[in-house]
């Protein structure tokens, strides 16, 4: 009788300390995961890229991928170096101060971002030709 009760508890107590133990691990993780994220977003907000280096970094994006990936690449590090949030529409984004002097490129990657597949080369040229005069 007695081991017929020890047997029936091996089990739940098995689980309990494994969950236990997988609960410690989530704790112990979690915090680093989310102060590593916020490291790498604060280093962007900061500026560590200078204006005209952005230009160039995204123009060479953009001639090295020529796709929708690459455009949306280099469209939200722009919006993000100017302190818009993923939920933003592009009314919002040129409302903001300091995105005015940066219009013709913002317009220029929402038209690539946005457009048909049939259009996109044509978008895309429009985009570098942009980022190609704004960066001098």
């Amino acid at each position: 009788m007695a081991l017929g009760l020890a047997e029936s508890l091996v089990f739940p107590l098995v689980a309990l300390f494994g969950a236990g133990s997988l609960g410690a691990v989530l704790v112990v993780v979690a915090p680093h995961r989310q102060a590593r994220r916020i490291a790498r977003h604060d280093c962007r907000e900061q500026g560590v890229c200078a204006p005209h280096a952005f230009e160039s970094d995204a123009l060479a994006v953009l001639r090295r991928q020529q796709d929708r990936a690459s455009i949306a690449l280099v469209r939200r590090a722009l919006w993000t170096r100017i302190g818009a949030g993923s939920t933003d529409t592009l009314h919002d984004v040129l409302a903001l101060p300091g995105a005015s002097e940066l219009r013709d490129m913002l317009v220029a990657l929402e038209r690539a971002a946005f457009t048909s597949d049939g259009d996109l080369q044509d978008a895309l040229m429009a985009a570098c030709s942009t980022f190609e005069r704004v960066g001098r």
